[in-house]
């Protein structure tokens, strides 16, 4: 049995990458939903083929670095119904290079979708989560957080900044019955890594010899993680990180 029937997703970055399979997991289990992409041709040509497997879709392409397109967007959503899950996934993946070589305009650009992208996400939707009584915010953050691989300073910087926005989120939210959660997916060559890092097939070989489970990565182990942290078996649990690289990293 279906079990998010009856609950309504909105996901950022859905178009394509570990976005669409998270839409995908959530349509299985029941779930109507409501995809968010700035790649409006990507993000219709995803929802054609949820829908061809008979899930309920709705698309609003909007650009989560724009809180004012952000704010129209979930306005124009909630005309369709509530909000239970929003999904944060939206992100850019700039391309590897050491730290005295990142120009300020692609600091403002990473911190602007990865960072403010899911803070604006989150200021819209919460007083509708709030008037229904409660609602589960997942944020996709990542694994380079807590290792710290050269060249990636400012998406590490990102994504750690948004563990610590989910952490507080989650203490001002809770007594409104609101878990804030995020999910920190391994290394995957999805089409926005393999865009900046043209070695993520090699690099994907070479990070497997250290996992705990020898097998590859998959889109679907990261998206029935989200499905998880939705359902009320997860009723309790706010102001998490959960790790789900096939035991690369223990935390």
């Amino acid at each position: 049995m279906p079990r998010l029937k009856e609950k309504r997703a909105i996901i950022t970055g859905a178009a394509r990458g570990i976005g669409a399979g998270i839409a995908e997991a959530f349509g299985r289990e029941g779930a109507s939903l409501v995809l968010f992409d700035k790649r409006e041709d990507q993000l219709r040509e995803t929802a054609e083929r949820l829908k061809r497997l008979g899930y309920a879709v709705e698309v609003f392409p909007c650009d989560v670095s724009d809180p004012e397109a952000v704010e129209r967007a979930v306005v124009a959503a909630a005309q369709g119904g509530r909000f239970d899950v929003l999904v944060i996934n939206a992100a850019v993946i700039p391309r590897v290079r050491p730290i005295y070589e990142m120009r300020p305009e692609e600091w403002a650009q990473v911190l602007s979708v990865n960072l403010l992208g899911s803070f604006w996400m989150s200021r819209a939707v919460f007083p509708h989560m709030q008037r229904q009584g409660g609602g589960r915010i997942i944020m996709i953050a990542s694994r380079t957080y807590f290792y710290a691989p050269p060249g990636q300073a400012d998406y590490v910087a990102s994504k750690g900044a948004l563990m610590g926005l989910a952490r507080v989120m989650a203490r001002e939210l809770g007594p409104y019955n609101i878990t804030v959660n995020c999910i920190a997916p391994g290394f995957l060559p999805t089409p926005g890594v393999l865009e900046n890092m043209p070695d993520a097939g090699e690099r994907r070989h070479d990070l497997l010899k250290n996992q705990a489970i020898q097998r590859p990565k998959e889109i679907g182990d990261f998206a029935d993680a989200v499905v998880f942290l939705a359902l009320d078996a997860a009723r309790f649990i706010t102001g998490q990180t959960l790790i789900v690289d096939g035991g690369m990293y223990f935390h």
